[in-house]
């Protein structure tokens, strides 16, 4: 598949599961084309079809999308790992799309979900379940709340993705001293990471792991690759503690190691415990520790520890290794603060927008579940 041209366009299982909503609007998404011609004669896609994915690694598969506003002069195929689903009977453009995506819907096909890794439902099962449908005004009613809803989260999507984008061109001019802020005018110094900071290292934490512990493990897997904390594991061993201002990098990884190397910066107010899988970095009082954390995720910076990652079941980092990766920092503390602050604004305003998103996701769920359940209606009964 492109994104660039070609006679047909692809409807990709990985798409439906991961990219679309509920609802694929030709008008809001770019769909792939594939690279060969196609001989052999396909039924195409038109609006009001439904293109489940009967295939996934967990139970959202039976994901499935609606076509809406397909110019008639585009072809458009349903890839593999999909069932092409073409309504015998007149639904309202988009509920169906709304109501089959729906827990109320959805429910039904949990008994029939089949597979350990990957999970699967078939045709056979899918003709088992039941379509509850309104009357064709309601239809049009529920959708246009639930599109409404829908168009506001694009939106803010749009303006975060548009501050991230902001935000990298920003870091790429003011972490390699191309743009400096106000004020400052001192060089910069290069340095080795073990010259600015200590690396240590913990054993045996694993054994402590308890669901109902009190206390956060950061671990394997623990910073995002945007370079947030995301401890996920639990414990009460009262040891061991982080403390605020120090930095964590994961150090092994049974993945695709690209977290590897990534910092993250110990908050205030949390009881963290130190894992088997990670450094800790204690930076230097001449140092910023957020400066630094931002320095190591830069791509020039990672791109260079990542050369130095080894192993092949599971990825390893050593500290030998680590320490003599050199970073470029200005001499002036006080510069170093001013960067992280920036960032950390432009983080702060990223995260709050992120926020709403799931703020107005978590309502566009509960009113899609009452709309769709028939719990409030939208239209008067007929009688």
């Amino acid at each position: 598949m492109n994104d660039f041209g070609g006679s047909f366009q692809n409807i990709h299982y990985g798409d439906i599961l991961t990219k679309y909503g509920a609802i694929l609007d030709f008008n809001k998404y770019t769909v792939p084309y594939l690279n060969s011609f196609i001989s052999k004669t396909y039924k195409t896609v038109q609006n009001g079809d439904i293109i489940i994915a009967d295939t996934a690694e967990d139970e959202t598969v039976g994901k499935c999308v609606e076509i809406y506003d397909l110019p008639q002069n585009i072809k458009v195929l349903s890839g593999m790992h999909t069932m092409f689903c073409r309504p015998t009977n007149y639904f309202y453009p988009r509920f169906l799309g709304y109501y089959m995506n729906s827990r109320v819907y959805h429910n039904q096909l949990l008994p029939y979900i089949t597979g350990t890794k990957v999970s699967a439902v078939s045709k056979t099962d899918i003709d088992k379940t039941y379509i509850l449908a309104p009357s064709i005004p309601e239809q049009q009613k529920i959708a246009e709340v639930l599109t409404d809803i829908d168009d506001l989260i694009a939106e803010l999507e749009h303006v975060r993705d548009k501050k991230i984008a902001i935000k990298t061109g920003v870091m790429q001019e003011l972490l390699t001293g191309k743009r400096r802020l106000l004020g400052f005018n001192k060089p910069w110094k290069e340095v080795e990471l073990g010259k600015i900071g200590t690396f240590d290292t913990c054993s045996g934490k694993s054994q402590h792991q308890d669901t109902f512990g009190k206390y956060l493990i950061v671990d394997m897997g623990a910073v995002s690759s945007d370079g947030k904390l995301i401890a996920c594991k639990y414990s009460n061993y009262a040891h061991d503690f982080l403390k605020a201002g120090e930095l964590v990098m994961p150090k092994d990884d049974i993945g695709g190691g690209l977290i590897i190397g990534k910092t993250a910066v110990v908050p205030e107010n949390n009881r963290y415990i130190m894992g088997d899988h990670v450094f800790k970095i204690t930076v230097s009082d001449t140092e910023n520790p957020y400066f630094i954390s931002a320095m190591i995720n830069s791509d020039i910076v990672s791109k260079n520890i990542h050369k130095l990652v080894t192993g092949s079941a599971q990825l390893g980092l050593a500290k030998s290794n680590i320490k003599h990766v050199t970073i470029k920092v200005p001499t002036d503390k006080l510069e170093q603060t001013a960067i992280a602050n920036t960032l950390t604004d432009m983080d702060d305003e990223i995260s709050a927008i992120s926020d709403k998103i799931n703020k107005y996701k978590q309502i566009k769920s509960g009113v899609a579940g009452e709309l769709l359940s028939g719990r409030i209606r939208l239209v008067k009964p007929q009688e």
